[in-house]
């Protein structure tokens, strides 16, 4: 098996020429973290070299290493689903801080577009009593949330659903969602990482209707997937989503907020359906 130092140097040189340094340094470490943790196994020259093919092509270093971390926990990735952002871990805490009264409740949970499973799971791991919901219309994706799930032991019930072409099958008491919200416009803006390997039903909306995910979950909302009372969250596009408080007022939903994300995009909006 290589050694620590092998890998280092075996990549370090070319990533670091096609990323820069501090870019090239990173990945490195980030490679050299999960195969330290023994989740990346890298028993000799023929095998890096194929891992350093995939980086300098420009894929994900999270789907090459195949894991990465999430409010606390490991997780399984593959090009199947979104890689988790920190904005999106920014929304779980979010929930997790307003809705800790609620914590000795069985509310039941719906996560719209789970990808990973990374905010079901973590829901699931802050409020254990819970009984939380997780969606999405790729089956490659809920397999790999389904094996996120039984990896930590948690809970989850898992459904295949296209939630622009379904009507409201329960009453949840919380909803949230990280839908679709980067329009095809902005493809060619995007880094080749994302553009190219990420899921493309999973990152774009058309060009004409940027808030047509967010409009389908409250419309759904209205025909009682969400409870009189219960509490929706969204992620949202920084620019496009300052558009939807007003929206949610004029639908029955109150004390919608717009709120910042640590870098100061306006990134969640929270409400409470009347």
């Amino acid at each position: 098996m290589l050694s620590h130092n092998e890998i280092e140097n075996y990549l370090k040189d070319d990533l670091t020429r096609e990323f820069g340094r501090d870019d090239g340094s990173a990945i490195v470490d980030y490679i050299l973290h999960w195969w330290s943790e023994k989740k990346l196994t890298i028993m000799n020259e023929q095998e890096l070299e194929s891992i350093k093919k995939r980086l300098l092509n420009h894929e994900p270093v999270q789907y090459v290493a195949g894991w990465t971390e999430f409010a606390g926990m490991q997780l399984q990735v593959n090009p199947s689903v979104l890689i988790p952002r920190p904005e999106t871990e920014e929304l779980v805490f979010m929930i997790k801080d307003r809705l800790h009264d609620l914590a000795a409740e069985k509310i039941k949970v719906l996560d719209i577009g789970t990808g990973s499973g990374c905010i079901a799971l973590a829901l699931k791991k802050f409020f254990p009593k819970w009984n939380i919901t997780a969606s999405d219309i790729s089956e490659k994706a809920l397999q790999t949330a389904k094996a996120n799930a039984v990896m930590h032991h948690l809970d989850i019930e898992f459904l295949q659903k296209d939630i622009l072409r379904c009507n409201a099958w329960n009453e949840f008491d919380v909803i949230v969602s990280n839908p679709p919200y980067v329009t095809l416009n902005e493809k060619q803006e995007m880094q080749t990482s994302v553009a190219d390997f990420e899921p493309h039903e999973a990152l774009f909306v058309t060009n004409d209707d940027p808030l047509l995910f967010y409009k389908t979950i409250i419309g759904l909302c209205r025909k009682r997937l969400l409870r009189q009372g219960g509490h929706l969250f969204f992620e949202v596009h920084f620019q496009y989503g300052k558009a939807l408080p007003e929206y949610m007022m004029q639908h029955g939903f109150r004390e919608v907020q717009l709120l910042k994300d640590l870098i100061g995009n306006y990134r969640f909006v929270t409400s409470i359906y009347t």
